[in-house]
């Protein structure tokens, strides 16, 4: 029984790559590079403006890593958790062993991986919760973003070289690992196999999706819209007016849609070594670079459609619960699949009831883990690491303090986009 479902699962899959629209949803994948672009913006800019009023050294690192670590793991406790204890108890079925209780047997020997927060640099076929691969990316980016940053704070000359040198550098990696590795191109690594295997010792989901190495370019791209807008705010440059900006503006929607039909015929033909390198370090790196100027034409407030678009109010609830949903959207799938029987068949309808499901499913838990843990784990980090505001003498004795400039803030900025 169980084989005739993955049979028929496997071969959904493999036919869904003939099917125009269904592919598009396979290489749906590029949007993550929404959170790695926002990663890097929002992390660039507060500190900037945090440098501006308080001393920003070597000390401020460990500091800054401390901070974010009080602010990702309470909900990555809670969510881990109820992965080793109460969730394989909720049901059975033909994969319930297989799919849930791994799950729990994986956290209960490598929990450790997570609490460093360095899941990413271990065997994906291993992990407690695989789908918090995104907090190891992302927390190595966030180090070296922030050694970047204090070398452009100590010396500002070096910011334009430095900054591009590192942009340069963070695209160059990923096309000469892809080379010499003989990757495959990211758009054809998830295949029925992956899935089965939990993506075990497939090497360019490991090398190319899932390391820093080959998210860096994105994130990146955010810290040189995080330094451009700065810098735009110093100068009180009025970019609100500039026709270049609301064209660009306006074009970077259908751009980031159209990265996801990059690499369309790699489905039905074997793809040169070249190919694949050229296609890993560009494809999902043409989708940041459209979200970076997205993010410049919505500061400026460049078409009103967009903006209200963003700023639509039943979106806001769900900004908020993002993260929590990250961490328990991969869990109601895998109990979801561990129940399957053998009625269950692999249809458009079924997949789209599924994905539907699932969805919805995911945000009604974000919700009660938001709003205790997530939401007082977040308000008792600001108040015991928070920056403490400068009084007059400080600020005066530093004198880096800008007239005019209106810092953006954080919370809104996350919400909003």
């Amino acid at each position: 029984m169980v084989v005739q479902k993955q049979n028929n699962i496997k071969f959904f899959i493999l036919q869904s790559y003939d099917d125009f629209f269904k592919a598009l949803l396979f290489n749906a994948r590029i949007i993550v590079q929404i959170f790695f672009v926002m990663g890097g913006f929002l992390m660039a800019y507060k500190m900037l403006v945090y440098a501006e009023t308080h001393q920003f050294t070597l000390k401020t690192v460990p500091m800054a890593i401390v901070n974010r670590w009080f602010r990702l793991i309470p909900s990555v406790l809670v969510v881990m958790g109820l992965a080793m204890t109460w969730v394989p108890h909720l049901g059975s079925g033909p994969m319930w062993d297989a799919v849930v209780k791994r799950e729990r047997d994986m956290c209960r020997s490598n929990w450790w991986q997570l609490v460093i927060l360095m899941p990413n640099l271990f065997p994906f076929e291993h992990l407690c919760l695989p789908q918090a691969w995104y907090l190891g990316t992302d927390t190595q980016l966030f180090f070296v973003t922030l050694i970047i940053l204090l070398i452009i704070w100590k010396w500002p000359r070096s910011a334009v070289p430095l900054l591009f040198s590192v942009m340069a550098i963070s695209l160059l990696i990923p096309f000469l690992q892809s080379y010499f590795m003989k990757l495959l191109p990211i758009r054809v690594s998830i295949f029925p196999e992956s899935i089965r295997d939990i993506f075990g010792y497939n090497d360019t989901f490991y090398h190319a999706y899932v390391s820093a190495q080959g998210n860096w370019a994105g994130y990146h791209l955010g810290v040189l819209t995080a330094w451009f807008y700065h810098k735009a705010q110093t100068k009180k440059w009025n970019l609100g007016e500039s026709w270049l900006l609301k064209v660009l503006f306006i074009i970077s929607v259908p751009v980031g849609f159209g990265t996801v039909l990059m690499g369309w015929d790699l489905h039905h033909r074997e793809a040169s070594v070249f190919e694949s390198a050229i296609f890993n370090s560009l494809n999902q790196n043409f989708f940041a670079f459209a979200m970076c100027v997205f993010i410049i034409g919505y500061f400026y407030k460049c078409n009103k459609l967009y903006v209200g678009s963003v700023e639509w109010g039943p979106l806001q609830p769900l900004g908020r619960l993002s993260y929590c949903a990250m961490l328990l959207h991969a869990t109601v799938l895998r109990t979801y699949g561990g129940q399957m029987r053998r009625s269950f068949y692999a249809t458009d309808y079924t997949a789209i009831m599924l994905f539907a499901g699932i969805v919805c499913t995911t945000y009604l838990l974000s919700l009660p883990l938001h709003l205790f843990v997530e939401a007082p784990a977040c308000s008792l980090q600001k108040i015991l690491f928070g920056p403490k505001r400068p009084n007059k003498k400080e600020v005066e004795v530093n004198g880096n303090v800008k007239p005019g400039i209106s810092s953006v803030s954080v919370s809104t900025v996350s919400t909003h986009i």
